[in-house]
């Protein structure tokens, strides 16, 4: 019987260090983590839209984003203003989408006047040297000046070999677009 009980012993103790040491380090970095997260959402915003103050139009909380079931779909819209005008100058929007690799997000600028400002893929696990390759400004800056008619394989050159996630990356695109588009 002492064979099977010091060994279970011996292991839950360790279970517990490590389970405690998790914990601990967790504790010690989410504010860290989610801090950065921040930084790199705002400098995201900034890439696709240009010299402009955002406000927090609208934002789905993370339960919600785990029960959607149809993608690509706006998770986060800014309005997007020039610097002390106060004016609307348009909107940010961060999509999800379905690539190759799984769930990506896809920041998206749109001008007042429905053109694409700017996009940046963030947040991929996209295959390196392939679908990855979609995250490239050479790839997101071709959608600069686009309505919301682009469509895969008409104006957009899809990243080779990365059909899929090049198609996923225009119907974000497309879905920010026309999300915006809506709101007039």
């Amino acid at each position: 019987m002492e064979a099977i009980v010091k060994p279970t012993v011996v292991l839950l103790v360790i279970c517990v260090i490590i389970s405690a040491s998790l914990a601990f380090t967790y504790a010690l970095t989410k504010d860290r983590i989610e801090a950065s997260e921040i930084e790199e959402a705002n400098k995201a915003r900034t890439a696709v839209f240009h010299d402009a103050e955002f406000e927090l139009v609208y934002r789905l909380e993370r339960d919600e984003i785990s029960r959607i079931s149809e993608l690509p779909a706006v998770i986060e819209l800014y309005s997007a203003s020039s610097e002390g005008d106060g004016e609307g100058d348009g909107y940010v929007a961060t999509v999800l989408a379905n690539g190759y690799g799984g769930t990506f997000q896809v920041v998206v600028g749109v001008s007042a006047d429905g053109k694409i400002s700017g996009v940046r893929v963030t947040k991929h696990k996209e295959t390196p040297g392939l679908g990855a390759e979609a995250a490239n400004p050479g790839f997101c800056d071709q959608y600069i000046g686009k309505d919301a008619s682009v469509a895969p394989g008409k104006e957009i050159v899809a990243v080779s070999g990365a059909t899929v996630t090049s198609n996923a990356v225009t119907m974000a695109v497309r879905q920010a677009a026309l999300v915006i588009q809506a709101l007039g």
